[in-house]
């Protein structure tokens, strides 16, 4: 197994690859440039840790054929600055076009330093990277911890026991794995998400305790698509109809509005509905009317938005757009 280390200057990445190879504990200078490998054996399996500082145009030569990326990140120290994330994630992005079914892992050192909690900056780092990171982990290095019995196997079991898949025995108070929510590797916008959004997302799921569940999800995704067809609360009472508000707000020309609107009607009361049964629906009703997506537009941008927010599968928009395209007509034959 090939496992690809990155990471910042100082971050620890090559004190980790060495502790992971079971190495002695030794603070050594971070790796200006090149390579660096560590070979060591957990099991029958036979695992290749490549600490690598190269350029984004040599990724090709040295990160093809792995099975992880471990970006490092020194949980204490500030938030990463902003021209060091955009640099990394050139670097993750090229590693994915090469292993696109690789893991993507977050690894925090000194997180016996941090002020916050582990849980708290990951979701940060996490968010500022754009959800790239599949999974997380909090590690403390320190020789003090290095020289306590089995902390190798609990270091392994901690970074590398999802990849490995083998069971070693943790010392439950030296485990300090924190598992972010899988997300999904969604696709950059086509432009920024309005902050609109983010405030009709929490309208609609309600108390905070709501915004990360199944139910909060979906009445969040509801209000978003409500709020595109200005469809009219079956509770209330509203003396405009939805053709008129759009007028009034200059969006009497939004495309697929009926649509939207019917689905909201259908969806309102429907009980133990989810976000994702909500736009699948959606999309096989925008497939069923024939018209086609505007792929920056509108509704696009709030599908989009619905799908990372509730952790959905991305919606492939050239391939929703052709099966709307090609929709077969039926076709009534004379008697």
């Amino acid at each position: 197994m090939k496992i690809i280390i990155i990471g910042p200057a100082g971050s620890g990445k090559s004190t980790l690859r060495l502790l992971l190879a079971g190495e002695s504990y030794a603070e050594v200078p971070s790796l200006s440039f090149g390579t660096e490998e560590s070979k060591f054996s957990v099991g029958n399996e036979k695992v290749s840790l490549q600490e690598a500082a190269i350029p984004p145009e040599m990724i090709k030569y040295w990160f093809k054929d792995s099975q992880a990326l471990l970006y490092c990140v020194d949980l204490s120290l500030p938030k990463p600055h902003h021209d060091s994330v955009k640099y990394a994630i050139e670097e993750i992005e090229a590693f994915q076009r090469l292993n696109p079914d690789a893991q993507i892992i977050l690894v925090g050192t000194h997180a016996d330093q941090t002020k916050k909690l582990p849980e708290t900056q990951f979701k940060e780092i996490n968010q500022s990277f754009g959800n790239r990171f599949n999974r997380a982990v909090a590690v403390s290095m320190t020789r003090k911890h290095a020289l306590e019995e089995d902390f190798v196997d609990n270091l392994r079991q901690d970074v590398l026991g999802p990849l490995l898949n083998v069971s070693v025995q943790v010392d439950e108070e030296m485990e300090s794995a924190v598992v972010i929510k899988h997300n999904k590797r969604y696709p950059e916008p086509p432009k920024p998400f309005p902050k609109s959004y983010g405030q009709l997302w929490q309208k609609g799921a309600g108390p905070r305790n709501n915004l990360e569940s199944e139910v909060g999800n979906f009445h969040a995704a509801l209000e978003i698509l409500r709020d595109y067809s200005k469809s009219n609360n079956p509770e209330t009472c509203s003396f405009f109809a939805p053709k008129v508000k759009l007028a009034l707000t200059r969006h009497l020309f939004r495309h697929h509005t009926d649509v939207v609107d019917a689905l909201y009607k259908e969806y309102y009361n429907k009980k133990g509905a989810t976000a994702a049964d909500l736009i699948n629906a959606l999309k096989q009703r925008l497939i069923n009317q024939g018209d086609t997506l505007n792929l920056t537009g509108s509704l696009a941008q709030r599908i989009r938005f619905i799908e990372r927010n509730a952790n959905l599968q991305p919606t492939d928009f050239f391939k929703l757009n052709e099966q709307i395209a090609d929709r077969e007509i039926p076709i009534s034959a004379p008697k």
